[in-house]
Protein backbone atom coordinates (compact mmCIF):
# COMPACT_ATOMS: atom_id res chain seq x y z
CA UNK A 1 0.00 0.00 0.00
CA UNK A 2 1.65 3.17 -0.92
CA UNK A 3 0.35 6.57 0.94
CA UNK A 4 0.20 9.25 -0.76
CA UNK A 5 1.06 12.89 -0.12
CA UNK A 6 -2.47 13.66 0.36
CA UNK A 7 -3.05 10.68 2.53
CA UNK A 8 -0.06 11.54 4.34
CA UNK A 9 -1.45 14.93 4.98
CA UNK A 10 -5.08 13.94 5.86
CA UNK A 11 -3.57 11.81 8.56
CA UNK A 12 -1.33 14.61 10.48
CA UNK A 13 -4.13 16.45 10.34
CA UNK A 14 -6.60 14.29 12.17
CA UNK A 15 -4.01 13.52 14.27
CA UNK A 16 -2.90 17.03 15.05
CA UNK A 17 -6.86 17.51 15.51
CA UNK A 18 -7.80 15.43 17.81
CA UNK A 19 -5.11 16.84 19.89
CA UNK A 20 -5.76 20.42 19.23
CA UNK A 21 -9.53 19.78 19.57
CA UNK A 22 -8.89 17.63 23.26
CA UNK A 23 -6.82 20.35 24.48
CA UNK A 24 -8.98 23.65 23.18
CA UNK A 25 -11.99 21.48 25.25
CA UNK A 26 -9.90 21.41 28.08
CA UNK A 27 -9.22 25.23 28.04
CA UNK A 28 -12.51 26.21 27.15
CA UNK A 29 -13.95 24.00 30.24
CA UNK A 30 -11.49 25.89 32.56
CA UNK A 31 -12.32 29.23 31.18
CA UNK A 32 -15.92 28.22 31.94
CA UNK A 33 -15.22 27.90 35.29
CA UNK A 34 -13.45 30.82 35.50
CA UNK A 35 -15.97 32.65 34.35
CA UNK A 36 -18.70 31.12 36.81
CA UNK A 37 -16.48 32.45 39.51
CA UNK A 38 -16.86 35.64 37.86
CA UNK A 39 -20.13 36.30 37.10
CA UNK A 40 -21.10 35.41 40.67
CA UNK A 41 -18.96 38.35 41.99
CA UNK A 42 -20.37 40.33 40.00
CA UNK A 43 -23.97 39.58 41.02
CA UNK A 44 -22.76 40.21 44.66
CA UNK A 45 -21.38 43.51 43.19
CA UNK A 46 -24.88 44.61 41.41
CA UNK A 47 -26.87 43.70 44.69
CA UNK A 48 -24.52 45.78 46.88
CA UNK A 49 -24.90 48.23 44.42
CA UNK A 50 -28.97 48.25 44.42
CA UNK A 51 -28.32 48.22 48.13
CA UNK A 52 -26.31 51.54 48.52
CA UNK A 53 -28.36 53.10 45.72
CA UNK A 54 -31.72 52.43 47.85
CA UNK A 55 -30.14 53.43 51.02
CA UNK A 56 -28.73 56.73 49.30
CA UNK A 57 -32.25 57.63 49.06
CA UNK A 58 -33.61 57.30 52.58
CA UNK A 59 -32.41 61.27 53.41
CA UNK A 60 -34.53 62.10 50.62
CA UNK A 61 -37.30 60.37 51.79
CA UNK A 62 -37.03 61.44 55.36
CA UNK A 63 -36.74 65.01 54.09
CA UNK A 64 -39.88 65.03 51.99
CA UNK A 65 -41.81 63.55 55.03
CA UNK A 66 -40.53 66.22 56.97
CA UNK A 67 -41.67 68.71 54.37
CA UNK A 68 -44.98 67.31 53.91
CA UNK A 69 -46.00 67.24 58.01
CA UNK A 70 -44.70 70.71 58.03
CA UNK A 71 -46.82 71.58 55.26
CA UNK A 72 -49.94 69.92 56.73
CA UNK A 73 -49.51 72.01 59.98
Amino acid sequence: MILSTLDIFLLVLTFFGTIIGTLLVIVLMRVLSILGVVQEITNYYKKIKQFLNGYAQIPDTVKQAAKDMVNKK
